[in-house]
């Protein structure tokens, strides 16, 4: 049995045929998959920014450098 497979798919003609068909069915699950492929959802309406709180941290900012430079200085007799 084994020489008689061996034989048949060593000929040049059977080999190119089962190569063939190995080609063909990989092609057809290729293209049978690539209907099924999934594709992400479309994406919304991006979200905008809150301005209000935009606004709060940049106002925490700018009073927390302020502060700092408004702390007064503690210096001692050396003055």
């Amino acid at each position: 049995m084994k020489k008689m497979l061996a034989a048949c798919i060593c000929h040049p003609l059977t080999a190119r045929g089962v190569a063939l068909a190995g080609v063909l069915a990989m092609n057809a699950a290729v293209l049978a998959q690539e209907a099924n492929t999934l594709r992400p959802p479309t994406p919304g309406k991006p979200e905008t920014p809150g301005l209000v709180m935009q606004i709060l941290f940049a106002a925490l900012g700018v009073a927390l450098v302020a502060g700092t430079f408004l702390i007064k200085a503690k210096r001692g007799h050396q003055d």
